[in-house]
């Protein structure tokens, strides 16, 4: 039992234990995060549109990881240029991790997931007005990329079920 395993549960045990250990963790960065832990429930309707972001915004994460890694393989890359490869990855992973706690119900979260989804693709595009900052037309077509698909999951969160499932939660 020192590891969670037991004979009757097998790995499943274990996966049972590993997973409340990290959620334990994330229930700390949602305290730090969000405030109070306050949730609603959500219906089919909603957590389809929020699977349809989380897909979107795991293409989002292997574009931004494909070219960061691309960004480091030895081209000639502006200083400015890496640094917002970086910076990109980040915003990924902080919205990946947003519409996974906003699965869970978690209000904070969806209103961040919506914040990300607004602003990011617009200082993404913005950045394509400097000249001279991509070394190559492959980091703008990424720039376009991230911000279309960052662009269709804000229409997805805007849809009016999201938001009414999110901010008019039912009295219990």
């Amino acid at each position: 039992m020192r590891w969670g395993i037991s004979a009757t549960y097998g790995s499943d045990r274990l996966l049972y234990v590993v997973d409340l250990r990290v959620d334990g963790f994330f229930r700390i960065v949602d305290r730090l995060c969000g405030g109070r832990p306050a949730r609603v429930a959500l219906d089919s309707s909603a957590n389809k549109r929020l699977q349809v972001v989380l897909l979107l915004l795991l293409f989002d994460l292997l574009l931004t990881f494909g070219f960061f890694v691309y960004s480091l393989s030895g081209l000639f890359v502006h200083p400015v240029s890496a640094y917002r490869s970086a910076v990109l990855l980040c915003l990924s992973l902080g919205s990946l991790y947003f519409v996974l706690r906003a699965r869970l119900g978690y209000v904070w979260a969806f209103g961040r997931l919506r914040l990300f989804a607004k602003i990011a693709p617009l200082i993404a595009l913005a950045t394509l007005a400097f000249s001279g900052l991509y070394p190559s037309w492959e980091f703008k077509l990424e720039q376009v990329l991230f911000s279309v698909i960052l662009f269709t999951s804000s229409i997805v969160l805007e849809s009016r079920r999201l938001i009414w499932v999110f901010f008019c939660p039912a009295k219990t």
